[in-house]
């Protein structure tokens, strides 16, 4: 007897805004945070395509092979907001991976963080069209864990050229650490 076995795609988390340019005025678009399970063809496949529409920049290259490898979970800002079963690349807006979590979790470490080339701040400043991707997903990821987990921290470790942005996202650097962010419980309901 064979077994039909049923692969779902990425894992729907929550819906959300960000600005987005339309006729030179920023206005809301509805987005969804997912996350993409490793262990999936259909999500290894995307973010191997996601590496490719990306030409490896701004850590796809390097969250592809953590995925792969490691089998980290991996979550994303995606445009597309039906069919989650294949999500398609060119839909996604950012990525980043994280430890697994499970209830015996108590901080969880966001490891690679990266935003599509054509919205990332650093590449495209006041041209792009997408604003504020990173921190969404950021501040999603902070609520799915506050909601679901008894998690007391988030720690994130960032490159020198991220230090402002986490700055000014308000998240203060972590204890006798240099350019590593933490995100402890009590700041969870008002990051």
């Amino acid at each position: 007897m064979s077994e039909n076995k049923i692969s779902f795609g990425a894992i729907p988390i929550s819906r959300t805004h960000i600005p987005v340019k339309k006729s030179g005025r920023w206005v809301a678009q509805e987005v969804s945070f997912v996350r993409f399970n490793p262990k999936l063809t259909n999500d290894m496949d995307t973010l191997k395509d996601v590496k490719a529409i990306w030409k490896g920049n701004n850590l796809s290259a390097s969250i592809a092979e953590e995925a792969e490898i490691v089998k980290s979970p991996v979550y994303a800002l995606v445009s597309q907001k039906e069919n989650l079963k294949k999500i398609l690349p060119e839909n996604v807006l950012g990525l980043f991976t994280t430890d697994k979590i499970d209830k015996l979790t108590d901080t969880v470490e966001i490891y690679k963080l990266g935003v599509n080339p054509e919205f990332a701040y650093a590449q495209k400043r006041r041209s792009r069209e997408v604003k504020h991707v990173a921190s969404t997903m950021i501040r999603e990821f902070v609520k799915f864990i506050d909601k679901k987990f008894n998690v007391k921290s988030i720690v994130i470790g960032s490159e020198d050229d991220s230090v402002r942005f986490y700055q000014r996202m308000g998240i203060p650097e972590r204890e006798n650490s240099i350019n590593v962010f933490e995100i402890k419980k009590d700041m969870f309901k008002t990051l």
